[in-house]
């Protein structure tokens, strides 16, 4: 688990949130409101697909989008700067959010995110935003118990 978590605010916009993910090397955070309860979640990918077709094959594999750094992609079309500095989460942030309690077990975790099809999951305790589990994590679980 992940923990502080990074988060961003549904009033930021998309190319704020994409130096923000570039920054910490992540693919996706909590929205929270700016008391810090969780709204949502949003990611690259939702970023790429409202860009839709403007955001290309070719923009994401010369720029390493898997590898959080679309912020410091140099745009192929002059309609998506304007995109990223007018847009703001709140109009592509997910709002259907699953989430754990940090008593959650790893197949619980797994089963979630196989079922969901989701990448991260917030840690809530009390209502409270306390950790993030992504796949990443539950990769790390697995390698460091099976190399043993």
């Amino acid at each position: 688990m992940q923990s502080p978590v990074v988060t961003c605010l549904p009033d930021q916009n998309l190319g704020e949130l994409m130096e923000l993910l570039s920054v910490h090397h992540i693919s996706g955070v909590p929205v929270v409101d700016p008391e810090g309860a969780l709204l949502g979640v949003v990611s690259q990918t939702d970023v790429a697909a409202y860009l839709g077709g403007i955001y290309t094959e070719q923009a994401r594999s010369g720029h390493g989008y898997h590898q959080g750094r679309l912020a410091y992609y140099n745009p192929l079309e002059q309609q998506v700067d304007p995109l990223l500095r007018q847009s703001t989460v709140a109009e592509i942030l997910s709002t259907t959010v699953h989430c754990v309690s940090p008593q959650a077990s790893l197949h619980e975790v797994t089963e979630i995110m196989l079922r969901e099809h989701v990448h991260r999951l917030p840690v809530l305790e009390g209502g409270k935003l306390v950790g993030l589990i992504s796949t990443l994590d539950v990769l790390r679980i697995l390698r460091d118990r099976h190399s043993l």
